[in-house]
């Protein structure tokens, strides 16, 4: 890579930015376009049913998203993820901002302070809870300001109330968005139920931020969610080990390789798998894990680690399982044309049932194998290996881009060998100024020196945008290149207006692979750490079963793929069948929105028919 020492200033900004005379690589929150909406919070979701009893506990690792419907009742936006907390008790968080479900800002008005998402609990029985035990029951949980989203203001809150028996909320809890609370990791807090009112049939507790409504902006994360009666919070420990982090990649920098060039790569672009894992009891213990790495499409074990001893877990305390890296003569043993590998991790501990009650010397447990501690023990990560060359992992934190005329900005890339490059995938959020109708150029260049002959491929787009959170637009070339070795893949922008692509800040590769070009020359990006999504995707004709077309057509477009809600296929076709991979057709049709809501986790097949052709495409449901 050649390189020149950059004069231009970078700002990250975490509002809005006021463009300047000047081109830098702006970092913003990933604000959503403005919907019409009345002035109350929309888009909520209710799912009540029956009274449920002690105990409650929720870590959010058991769900995806949305908290579990079984244990809330009404959540107004808040999203489970294991992107966004830092140093989270266990694994995925439930993260409260200005933004509703669909991704939208709750109200106009950004600047001002009031009540955004919120989150409340079904209606708990309390009143089956003893005098004589009253006094042990408290409700504790853990929370974080900040973390990796945009951290609140002094004017923004947490808070938390309880109902009563007249049905009226008590505030029982308010933090404010004060430096001083402004943590690295998360701070755990208990509440002890100890007045009357609070015992009856219909008790609830819920969580509501106040922030800005207009976006993804004063974001607070809670975990660990524990109501329960026989608790001593001062010397509380908690027999409870778990996964607290989502697995890193299998590869040393990429999340997604072609299967053509995979085997080319010296074993090096393996690496060890990081797992960290914590435990909430004030005690040492020891661990032992087990890991496998499944071939989804074919159902095999490709790599194995049988029940290892794991390092030892001490007094409330972290530590990081390091799963030995696999290789490629794992990997050729599935000897297919494309891999979606399942890796799984399983952490063997000796985690019981909840308590219920403490009676003298005699414990009672809650004997239920779907609600115990063990549910934070296993942790997955999918891996795909077909078209795609990718460092981030599909989910963007904010959104890094340029704010001047002809200005660029590049990626860098290696592969090992020859591979034809067809497309290019770049993820758009939809912010303001909205990038939908932009002009661009996408280069394909060997190097970035300026030079004329370092250009190999250039063609003029336009920005459809609006695909969806996280959906990426597809740009395809006219005549495809074949690259082999070093290049980049740079974006040409016509406005002097913001043009934000996501950007992943889960893979601080930015300073190492980002170049920009705002004053005709190409210079390194020295400040931005994430990297931003956009795609190399390379040419593949195994997917076409029959027809006239050599390469999959560039008139249809298969998203979000994996999906666990609605698969969306674009473009104009006559029919769809879908499949499993025992080849019983699951449904069929004509629609553009295939709903795939109940299907299980797995791989289908989908086949598209245009006329004389026939399409086939993997499809990923990962609920």
């Amino acid at each position: 890579m050649k390189m020149f020492k950059s004069r231009i200033g970078l700002i990250v900004c975490l509002t809005i930015c006021t463009v300047t005379s000047y081109a830098q690589l702006l970092v913003q929150p990933i604000k959503r376009i403005q919907n019409e909406l009345s002035h109350t919070i929309q888009s909520r979701v209710l799912a009540t049913k029956d009274t449920i009893s002690l105990p409650f506990w929720d870590d959010f690792s058991f769900s995806s998203i949305t908290p579990d419907s079984t244990l809330w009742e009404l959540n107004t936006g808040v999203l489970v993820n294991g992107t966004l907390g830092k140093i989270a008790p266990t694994i995925n968080v439930a993260s409260f901002d200005g933004n509703d479900l669909n991704g939208n800002p709750h109200l106009s008005g950004e600047g001002t302070s009031i009540v955004i998402d919120q989150l409340t609990s079904q209606p708990i029985d309390l009143s089956l809870v003893s005098a004589a035990k009253r006094a042990s029951v408290y409700l504790s949980f853990y929370w974080q300001m900040g973390g990796l989203g945009e951290v609140p203001e002094n004017k923004d809150s947490l808070r938390l109330e309880f109902k009563d028996a007249t049905g009226e909320w008590v505030k029982v809890f308010d933090l404010a968005g004060v430096p001083e609370n402004r943590h690295e990791g998360f701070t755990k807090h208990a509440i002890q139920i100890e007045l009357d009112e609070y015992f009856h049939s219909g008790f609830q507790f819920q969580f509501t931020a106040v922030g800005n409504s207009g976006g993804p902006y004063d974001t607070w994360h809670i975990d660990y969610v524990y109501l329960n009666q026989d608790r001593t919070i001062d010397s509380e420990s908690i027999i409870d080990r778990a996964i607290a982090s989502l697995p890193s990649s299998m590869f040393s920098q990429y999340t997604m390789i072609p299967y053509d060039v995979l085997f080319d790569f010296p074993d090096s672009i393996y690496k060890s798998i990081d797992v960290e894992i914590s435990t909430l009891q004030n005690n040492i213990h020891p661990v032992s894990y087990q890991y496998s790495l499944r071939d989804t499409l074919l159902n095999s074990i490709l790599y194995n680690i049988p029940a290892t001893t794991g390092p030892p877990l001490a007094n409330l305390g972290r530590n990081t399982i390091n799963v030995a890296a696999a290789n490629s003569a794992n990997l050729q043993a599935a000897a297919t044309d494309s891999l979606f590998l399942e890796s799984e991790l399983i952490l063997r501990t000796s985690d019981d049932f909840f308590i219920t009650e403490i009676n003298g010397s005699d414990t009672v447990y809650l004997v239920d194998p779907f609600y115990n501690y063990r549910l934070n023990d296993t942790v997955r990560r999918y891996h795909e290996i077909h078209q795609t060359l990718a460092y981030d992992d599909g989910q963007a934190e904010y959104a890094a881009g340029l704010n001047k005329n002809e200005a660029q900005i590049a990626v860098y890339f290696n592969i090992p060998s020859q591979d034809t490059l067809t497309h290019v995938d770049i993820y758009f959020p939809q912010i303001n100024p909205s990038a939908s109708g932009e002009r661009i150029i996408l280069s394909i260049l060997s190097d970035t020196t300026g030079a004329a002959r370092d250009v190999m491929r250039l063609q003029e787009f336009v920005i459809t945008g609006g695909a969806g959170l996280n959906v990426f637009d597809r740009f395809t070339f006219d005549i495809p290149v074949i690259v082999s070795g070093e290049f980049y893949v740079a974006l040409q922008q016509f406005t002097n207006d913001y043009i934000g692509i996501g950007l992943d800040n889960n893979n601080l590769i930015g300073t190492q692979k980002i170049v920009v070009n705002t004053e005709g020359r190409w210079t390194r990006n020295a400040k931005v750490e994430g990297i931003i999504m956009l795609r190399p995707v390379f040419a593949d004709s195994d997917f076409v079963v029959a027809g006239t077309n050599d390469l999959m057509s560039a008139e249809l477009n298969v998203y979000p793929n994996p999906t666990d809600n609605i698969l969306n296929i674009e473009g104009e076709f006559d029919h769809y069948e879908l499949f499993n991979l025992s080849g019983r057709m699951i449904t069929s049709g004509i629609t553009n929105h295939l709903s795939v809501q109940a299907l299980l986790d797995g791989i289908y097949l989908l086949k598209v028919s245009t006329g004389q052709t026939i399409e086939t495409h993997k499809i990923i449901v990962r609920h």
